[in-house]
C-alpha cells in the first residue's frame, strides 16, 4: 500500500516536451530518441514473530539503469539522466487487544542527492472482525519538514488513507503555515484457482 503522506516525495515521473511550433528553435529537439530502457527490481520479506505481532521489510530499486542519457526530457533542451531511486520500508504489526492494534512504520528513499525519512505510529480499532472492518488514526514524521496527522480505514482488501501535514521547516514561511491533505487508497486482488489433482491408482496386486 503507497504510504498517502509522501507529498514532499522526489517525483521521478517526467513529461515528454515536444518542439515547439516556429522559428525551428527547438528542431534538434525532434532527433532525439524518443524511447528508452529501463529496469526496476524491488524484494519484500514477510514473517511472523508469534501468534500477535508479524513484520515486513521492502526494498526496491527503479531506473538502475539510469536511462535518458540520449533523450531529452525538458524544453531546455538539455539532457540528463534519471538517477536510480531507493525506496526502504519497514513494518511491524502487533494486537493490543482482540479490538486494539498497534503498527509502526519508518520509510527511507533517496534519489540523487534528495533524501527523505519518515516514522509513523497507527493505532486500529476493530469495528468488525468478522468482516475485517477497522479504523485507524495515527502520527507521522518526515525528518527536517513536517508532522502528518493520520485517518485510515480497512474494509476487506479496500485500504484508503488520508494524510494533513503541518509544515514545521522554513517552508511554513512560504506556505503561510497553511498544510496539505493527501489521499490514498489500494485494493488487493485475489484470483483463486481450482487445484487440479493427479489421480493415483493403487494396484491391488502390489
Amino acid at each position: 500500500m503507497q504510504d498517502p503522506t509522501a507529498s514532499n516525495e522526489t517525483t521521478d515521473n517526467v513529461f515528454l516536451q515536444g518542439g515547439g511550433g516556429g522559428g525551428g528553435g527547438n528542431q534538434g529537439n525532434s532527433e532525439k530518441k524518443k524511447d528508452f530502457s529501463d529496469v526496476n527490481i524491488g524484494l519484500l520479506l514477510k514473517s511472523k514473530v508469534n501468534k500477535t505481532t508479524d513484520y515486513n521489510i521492502g526494498v526496491s530499486a527503479r531506473h538502475i539503469t539510469t536511462p535518458g542519457s540520449d533523450f531529452n526530457f525538458n524544453a531546455s533542451g538539455k539532457d540528463y539522466d534519471l538517477n536510480m531511486r531507493l525506496n526502504v520500508h519497514a513494518q511491524l504489526n502487533t494486537e493490543l487487544s482482540k479490538k486494539v492494534t498497534l503498527t509502526p512504520e519508518l520509510y527511507y528513499s533517496n534519489m540523487g542527492p534528495a533524501n527523505q525519512v519518515q516514522a509513523h505510529a497507527w493505532l486500529g480499532y476493530w469495528l468488525k472482525p468478522e468482516s475485517n472492518t477497522k479504523v485507524l488514526g495515527g502520527l507521522g514524521y518526515r525528518v527536517g519538514d513536517s508532522a502528518q496527522l493520520l485517518l485510515g480505514l480497512d474494509y476487506k482488501d479496500i485500504k484508503v488513507q488520508l494524510g494533513y501535514d503541518f509544515t514545521l521547516s522554513q517552508l511554513s514561511d512560504v506556505n503561510k503555515r497553511q498544510g496539505g491533505f493527501e489521499i490514498a487508497a489500494s485494493y488487493l486482488g485475489k484470483v483463486y484457482k481450482k487445484p487440479k489433482v493427479k489421480p493415483v491408482i493403487l494396484c491391488p496386486h502390489l
